[in-house]
């Protein structure tokens, strides 16, 4: 059986949430969390703050630079990220068979995604650095926009790996004339 740590949320003795962590090699882990929504403490900002007090302690206890957690519902997962996506700005949800989250020490989070791998197609792109545009999310698919200076580019994402110091993000990547190419970007958490 795995071990995780327990954190109850509460304001005035009033119980307001539950998290469940554990530490991981590379990241720390949200295994599972809940708000309680007929709670007269509960609001969404409320709980984000909260949750954020309880992340940023545990990742300078724990000295690692992010947060991982999987989406495990199946009812209302569209809704449920769009949800995270209002009100979890140091959040990103990433392609991959689990809808991985990761949660960052900023802010808010400012995405640079950084290319460390290419084929012949995308070389020319290799150690430049994007910035994050719209992303658009479908039951199978993320394509995210990306602009390297003024070009703007479109990722297909294909997969994801979880490494100690940054997520590694696969994909196909495209100009706006005819050209794809393979490509891997690195997006290090902010520390």
């Amino acid at each position: 059986m795995e071990c995780c740590e327990i954190y109850r949320v509460e304001e005035d003795g009033e119980p307001f949430g539950f998290m469940f962590t554990s530490e991981e090699e590379n990241f720390m882990h949200l295994k599972f969390c809940f708000g309680i929504s007929s709670s007269s403490k509960f609001s969404p900002t409320k709980w984000s703050d909260a949750s954020y007090r309880i992340f940023d302690s545990l990742l300078e206890k724990y000295k690692k630079n992010y947060f991982v957690a999987q989406i495990g519902r199946e009812y209302k997962v569209e809704a449920f990220k769009k949800w995270i996506e209002r009100y979890q700005k140091r959040a990103i949800i990433f392609k991959d068979p689990r809808n991985t989250i990761v949660w960052c020490k900023s802010e808010r989070m400012s995405v640079i995604f950084k290319v460390v791998g290419t084929n012949k197609t995308t070389e020319h792109l290799m150690g430049k650095e994007a910035s994050l545009g719209h992303t658009r999310k479908g039951p199978r698919h993320v394509v995210r926009e990306l602009f390297f200076e003024n070009d703007r580019y479109i990722l297909d994402e294909k997969s994801v790996d979880f490494l100690p110091d940054c997520v590694l993000i696969h994909g196909m990547l495209s100009d706006d004339k005819e050209n794809v190419g393979r490509v891997a970007l690195e997006f290090k958490p902010q520390k």
